[in-house]
């Protein structure tokens, strides 16, 4: 399913140039291109002076998946290389993996080349159910900003209650103050969160992170580029035992059936079904957390200890005592440190990983 605001997307179907509208103090490029029978398209996004980062989302219905193959420079260099990273065990991007809805974000890091003026080319694959190579058409949005800082950016997020569960005054209260103490987080590296809407949706919705529940993108259309969608739900069907997922690593901010970050509500309130101050605390870390997942960050390793991020400030550990000892307080280790007494707050971030949540495009 396709939602506003992109109607006028028939006015450049099968064309690999982009229509523009205004998006705030972002440009929005959208349109759609058609895979070659080898199952490859390319679009051109022309690049101002002041452009810091661009966000691509490519999407095509199920059975197919898309996934963004390459981004060159003006230039003709290719930076960015998605079989480079799809086998690695650094991670930097799920835009190189095939999805019906692929994201990516750039530059990702300090040690990606800046945009530069000109044309970049972005190159996408389109597969079938059989994983095969395939002609299909592929709607692209792009988003660009302007005018990048590492030090001060706003990031507008929705908080969404779904299934009635804003009925529970616990909830509400415990929500209220997780996000006083995600607004300190963030704010210690430069991001000024701001809850600008407060809504509810009518039935419980599945995770976004399987890409295939439409009520995200309802959500997302309703609240709007750029605003990240919070959904707060009893649980996490087919995920009881989390805390929270994103929709994707990074997320896109047009609507997608994985535009959104989801938390549960059963587990925030602990075996006794209070919400304690720890289990507050908890809840803000766990909404930081997934949300950091949504603006680019990955765990720095995760709990296989085989496989960590691509960021050279994060520590490369590889077994549990040695990792809980070295990112246990960070706020993207893969799940909460705890004794049988309290859990350690976990709310560090290092330089490198507060620049990739600058880079994402939907902070301003």
């Amino acid at each position: 399913m396709r939602v506003a605001p992109l109607a006028l997307l028939s006015l450049v179907a099968c064309s690999s140039k982009l229509a523009e509208v205004p998006a705030g103090t972002r440009r929005h490029l959208y349109g759609a291109v058609e895979s070659s029978a080898k199952g490859t398209a390319r679009v051109k996004v022309p690049v101002d002076p002041l452009d810091s980062s661009l966000l691509v989302t490519a999407q095509v219905p199920a059975p197919w998946a898309v996934h963004v193959r390459s981004l060159r420079s003006p230039d003709g260099t290719e930076v960015f290389r998605a079989f480079e990273w799809n086998s690695s065990p650094y991670n930097k991007t799920n835009g190189g993996f095939v999805s019906t809805a692929a994201t990516l974000n750039w530059p990702v890091s300090s040690s990606d080349p800046i945009l530069t003026p000109g044309k970049w080319e972005i190159e996408f694959g389109v597969v079938d159910a059989a994983q095969q190579y395939t002609k299909q058409q592929v709607a692209v949005d792009v988003l660009l900003k302007k005018d990048l800082s590492y030090s001060e950016g706003a990031l507008d997020v929705a908080i969404v209650y779904t299934g009635g569960v804003q009925e529970d005054p616990g909830l509400r209260d415990a929500v209220e103050e997780a996000k006083g103490i995600w607004t300190q987080m963030y704010a210690s590296f430069g991001v000024d969160v701001r809850f600008s809407k407060d809504m509810g949706y009518p039935t419980d919705i599945g995770p976004p992170a399987l890409g295939d529940e439409e009520a995200y993108e309802l959500i997302a259309a309703q609240t709007g580029i750029p605003h990240v969608n919070l959904v707060i739900s009893n649980e996490i069907v087919g995920f009881e035992q989390i805390f929270g997922i994103a929709g994707d690593i990074p997320g896109p901010l047009v609507p997608t059936t994985r535009s959104g970050v989801q938390v549960s509500a059963v587990l925030a309130a602990g075996p006794d079904g209070r919400y304690s101050d720890e289990d507050v605390r908890l809840l803000a870390e766990t909404m930081a957390h997934e949300t950091a997942h949504f603006l680019g960050l990955f765990h720095p390793v995760e709990s296989s200890w085989d496989a960590w991020d691509v960021l050279n400030d994060t520590s490369e550990c590889d077994n549990e005592t040695v990792c809980k000892a070295e990112l246990g307080e960070n706020l993207m280790f893969p799940f909460p440190v705890c004794s049988v007494v309290s859990c350690v707050p976990q709310n560090e971030i290092t330089l490198e990983q507060a620049e990739v949540v600058h880079r994402y495009t939907g902070v301003d």
